[in-house]
């Protein structure tokens, strides 16, 4: 086995945020390229919370120096609330509606205690966005820079494939469309009291119109090989970003629909604790991270089905 220290600071010591590789065979037969799967090693230490910056009102996010795995309790203003954890678990996000005066949130994880106080909240306007990658044709997901009360009367959406369509807000900024049947372009025409914000005043902005048109129709087709009943991760990447992920266990086909062009990266994680992340082992105790199986260059084109074999075996 061979082990690979980063050493960023040049201390010829291994320090907590410098990564490491591992390599359990290497062939002395004759010249080979191998690849390492660098990964960090286990952080010991405590939570430690930084609040980040963030321009739109209504929303705070905090990020933690490691994924969290304890139960959180969370306070605005001593009033327990709901919060929202992203894929990785570092980071966490609260809504708010009492924007004009500074709010207190206290932060209970483990058994650690965090207080923050918070001023300067400033008013600004409110805009809506189509969440392009999240979207697809039959699911639609609206999103605002602040939380906001959809009223779903007031929303009107006009289609070309008439069919019965289900709407809901799912959580304090982002509203929520499913279509019964698969449409081909999409009209969302918000009225101008179809939005109210934190401010009790309705929103008076002009009808807002979104079309969906152009929806693609490439997807990814994945025939998966396998004979154990591990836990996987299918992660999908664009330019080493994540834009899809899918958890399997005992599926034999996988399919990724409605992708945009391009060239992509698929991620394949052996999920042997089944926590849905991938984890990074300890090199100080022969713990190795999980396995990770990297398939790439991966081509999407236009109205076009790609077509990918996995072997688990």
């Amino acid at each position: 086995m061979i082990a690979v220290f980063e050493d960023l600071n040049k201390n010829l010591l291994y320090d907590k945020e410098e990564d490491i590789a591992l390599l359990k065979r290497i062939s002395t037969l004759n010249n080979t390229v191998d690849t390492f799967y660098t990964f960090k090693n286990i952080n010991n230490e405590k939570y430690k919370l930084k609040l980040l910056k963030i321009n739109d009102p209504g929303i705070i996010k905090f990020k933690v120096n490691k994924p969290i795995t304890k139960n959180i309790t969370a306070e605005i203003n001593n009033t327990t609330t709901n919060y929202y954890l992203n894929r990785y678990k570092d980071t966490i996000t609260f809504y708010y509606k009492n924007f004009k005066d500074s709010i207190g949130i206290n932060l209970y994880i483990d058994t650690l205690t965090f207080d923050f106080k918070i001023s300067n909240l400033n008013q600004k306007n409110i805009s809506i966005s189509l969440d392009k990658i999240k979207s697809n044709n039959k699911e639609l997901f609206i999103n605002s820079n602040q939380p906001v009360n959809y009223i779903e009367d007031s929303i009107e959406i006009i289609y070309n494939n008439q069919n019965n369509c289900f709407k809901k807000q799912i959580s304090p900024s982002q509203f929520y469309i499913n279509f019964e049947k698969e449409v081909d372009s999409v009209n969302i025409i918000f009225k101008t009291k179809s939005i109210k914000t934190a401010y009790t005043t309705l929103n008076k902005a002009d009808t807002l119109l979104y079309t969906y048109d152009n929806i693609n129709n490439n997807q990814l087709n994945l025939k998966i090989n396998k004979q154990d009943t591990i836990n996987y991760i299918a992660e999908l990447l664009y330019n080493n970003h994540l834009v899809r992920f899918n958890n399997f266990n005992n599926k034999s086909n996988l399919i990724f629909k409605n992708i945009n062009p391009g060239t992509y990266s698929l991620r394949i994680i052996y999920d042997f604790n089944n926590n849905n992340l991938w984890d990074t082992g300890d090199v100080f105790k022969n713990q190795k991270p999980e396995k990770i199986k990297l398939y790439h260059p991966i081509e999407i084109r236009n109205n076009w089905n790609k077509e990918l074999i996995i072997n688990l075996l």
